[in-house]
Order: structure tokens, then sequence, then C-alpha cells
């Protein structure tokens, strides 16, 4: 039988505040030996005015607001290994950055 573990990722903003916890369940295959995990898409809430959040080495695919999807060079911009947005989030918005490396 797979194992399963529940796995908890927590963010900061621009000013160090930790945002809300992320959690999801990993299926850890037949002997648990699946140890590469990889996130593609990230939903926190946001407690309003963040405009960047430090990626690493990713290639941001898109990204979406509330569910609708934002405009690259427009809405966002990527410089190096941070996102930057056009507007500061407010309270209670839902980002979801898709990535792949």
């Amino acid at each position: 039988m797979a194992k399963s573990r529940t796995v908890t990722l927590t963010f900061k903003n621009g000013a160090g505040t930790n945002l809300p916890p992320v959690s999801f369940i990993v299926n850890d295959g037949e002997n648990g030996d699946n140890a590469n995990i990889q996130v593609s898409s990230i939903i926190p809430t946001i407690k309003g005015g963040e405009t960047s959040f430090s990626l690493g080495n990713v290639v941001v695919l898109s990204v979406q607001i509330n569910g609708i999807s934002q405009p690259q060079g427009y809405a966002y911009t990527v410089e190096g290994t941070t996102l930057y947005l056009a507007e500061a989030l407010k309270n209670g918005d839902f980002i979801s950055i898709e990535v792949t490396k």
C-alpha cells in the first residue's frame, strides 16, 4: 500500500511576515521511495499589500488573481527570481502562480 504524508509550506512576504501555510498530501509510492516532490501551483491566501514574490530559479507559466488570468508585462513582470505585481494585492485576494523548472 502507498504511504502518504502531509507536507506544509510556509512563505513570507517582502516584509518578512509569514503568510498562511499551504498544506497538501503527498503519495510516497508503493515502497515509500518517491523522494522527489514538484510543486507546480501554490494558492495561499494573501493578507494584502504584497507586490513581489521570490520564486527561485523557475519559469513562470501563468499568474491568476482571484481566478482571473493576468497578462505578463502589464499586470506582472518577472526579473531574475522575483515576480513583481503592478498592483498590490488586497485582503482576501488569492494568487495562483504556475511555474516550471
